[in-house]
């Protein structure tokens, strides 16, 4: 059982946790954070935000330590008049779990 356990790699595994958006116009307030439940520190951590109408916009995080996260708050973002939805994508490199890391939300 001992060999078992230590062959699970120790590895982050980022997920996302509190997400809002709401859309203004032509303008996004979204708040969101990213957690890290894995076995070793995140490094180089970014997520990226991509809307219906081509919205592209990238936010850094630098490192998430193991049991720690990061709160990330924009207002007024600017985007097309015409964004009905938006996908939040959190990209690192290899991780426990991959499968939480993307986020789709409907904005009305």
């Amino acid at each position: 059982k001992l060999v078992e356990l230590y062959s699970i790699a120790s590895l982050p595994d980022l997920y996302f946790l509190d997400i809002s958006a709401v859309k203004k116009g032509g303008y996004l307030n979204l708040n969101f954070s990213v957690r890290n439940q894995g076995l070793d520190d995140a490094e180089n951590v970014s997520v990226k935000l991509v809307t219906d109408s081509g919205k592209d916009e990238r936010f850094n995080f630098g490192i998430i330590e193991v049991g720690a996260g990061r709160i990330y708050s924009v207002e007024n973002l600017k985007i097309p008049l015409r964004t009905e939805s938006l996908r939040l994508i959190i990209l690192d490199g290899k991780e426990l779990d991959d499968r939480n890391n993307e986020v789709s939300l409907r904005l009305e």
